[in-house]
């Protein structure tokens, strides 16, 4: 969709949420010095993953667009970006389910301990 910077942006944050406009403003006041890149389309938004400098990814998770595949795709291709997973509803097994995607991917690149 587009990206909305100030001048001074420093980060660089993409924003995968087709239900972005419930936080959107409140987003972009608190968060001036980023780079906000809006993309609630997820095939778009991997092109841009993979082309640009990101410095962290917010997923939307939903009843309607589950981010769990998304997630795995981003930790799987660059484990070193974090994404934070953005939800109306909790519950168990979505904490459950973020928190073995990002162990997984992290656990390739850990260094064994003497």
């Amino acid at each position: 969709m587009g990206a909305f910077e100030d001048s001074t942006s420093e980060y660089e944050l993409l924003l995968i949420d087709p239900s972005y406009r419930a936080y959107w403003r409140r987003l972009r006041t608190h968060l001036s010095k980023w780079q906000i890149i809006l993309e609630p389309d997820p095939q778009k938004a991997t092109d841009f993953f993979f082309h640009d400098d990101v410095d962290i990814v917010l997923l939307g998770h939903s009843n309607d667009f589950s981010c769990l595949d998304w997630l795995d795709f981003f930790k799987y291709n660059k484990p070193s970006i974090p994404g934070i997973v953005l939800t109306d509803t909790g519950s168990e097994v979505l904490a459950l389910s973020v928190l073995g995607i990002s162990q997984r991917h992290r656990s390739r690149y850990t260094l064994p301990q003497r």
